[in-house]
């Protein structure tokens, strides 16, 4: 549980960097943590809404690089 404890302590700092940086997988692996950690419905539902915006963002990244990859 200890281990936990500080991971979570490193959740914010790495949140606003993975953001910063675009890193989007990244970036929902660490609201994958904030989600374990959450009890109350409120803060759950809003991560899991961002959890998939970023899903959604990752994917039109994803069919942009390949239909630029099919023009070259």
């Amino acid at each position: 549980a200890r281990g936990e404890d500080y991971r979570m302590l490193a959740v914010p700092p790495l949140e606003a960097v993975l953001r910063a940086e675009h890193e989007w997988v990244p970036l929902i692996e660490v609201l994958e943590l904030r989600l374990k950690a959450e009890d109350a419905l409120g803060p759950r539902v809003e991560i899991l809404s961002e959890m998939a915006r970023l899903e959604e963002r990752g994917e039109a990244i994803r069919r942009r690089h390949h239909y630029m990859q099919r023009l070259i």
